[in-house]
């Protein structure tokens, strides 16, 4: 299971936007890009290049569309622990979204049972979707 947080920012106008992903499975999804079996990630030996290919596969896996208009995040970089890789994205928004959809595809590829957990906050209001190989993408609404 994946956990993406999605947050609207109202003072800085963005989403802001961090992914959990356990590293093992996030190692088996960069090997679809054709990355060496067994990626060290956050270990000695990793490639100076993860940080591109990471980028990568999640412009593969993760989207999201405001009010009918896709935005464009760019990535901030990762955190690691023993387990779990947190990565953080930023998207401009120049207001809050009445509309947003949301694709995220992440290991649904390798991990045929993977669920990717979203949860949305905007305005102090959040909301939760559950999305999965027969269900990448979600749709939230807000007043």
């Amino acid at each position: 299971m994946s956990v993406t947080e999605i947050h609207y920012n109202p003072e800085t106008q963005a989403y802001e936007v961090a992914i959990k992903l356990f590293a093992d499975d996030l190692e088996r999804g960069l090997e679809t890009l054709g990355v060496q079996r067994g990626l060290p990630l956050g270990k000695p030996g990793e490639s100076p290049e993860t940080d591109s290919l990471l980028v990568r596969y999640l412009r593969r896996a993760f989207s999201l569309e405001a009010d009918g208009q896709l935005v464009k995040w760019r990535y901030l970089g990762r955190e690691q622990d023993l387990e779990a890789v947190w990565v953080f994205v930023e998207a401009p928004a120049a207001k809050p979204p009445g509309r947003l959809k949301v694709r995220q595809a992440v290991l649904t590829h390798v991990l045929p049972d993977q669920k990717n957990m979203v949860h949305v906050t905007v305005d102090d209001h959040t909301q939760t979707l559950v999305l999965m190989e027969d269900k990448l993408t979600g749709e939230l609404e807000w007043e």
